[in-house]
């Protein structure tokens, strides 16, 4: 999490080299049809290929080498936006 005067304006999910996509199946079991089927499907669907595209090099980074992590999404606050509040956050995680 990142803060500002004590306020979460940015939280990340960071992945470790051995995470592993769950699989179609888990994402059924776990609420997934249900999000299918009260939502947006025009939505759901641009996202989940945003998700996919974005995710590729990523996944083609952590094939480089042993013990590569990386971000696999990033939210700022809308208020801090644009103020390098996620580029001072990112930095942070660098070694």
């Amino acid at each position: 999490m990142g803060r500002l005067n004590g306020k979460v304006v940015a939280v990340a999910q960071l992945n470790p080299p051995s995470y592993r996509k769950p699989s179609d199946l888990s994402y059924i079991l776990h609420g997934w049809l249900k999000v299918y089927r009260e939502g947006d499907r025009k939505t759901i669907d641009d996202w989940i290929k945003m998700d996919s595209d974005a995710g590729i090099p990523c996944h083609e980074y952590q094939k480089r080498g042993e013990g590569i992590w990386y971000a696999s999404s990033l939210t700022v606050d809308p208020s801090v936006q644009g103020k390098g509040v996620g580029s001072r956050f990112i930095a942070s995680w660098e070694i």
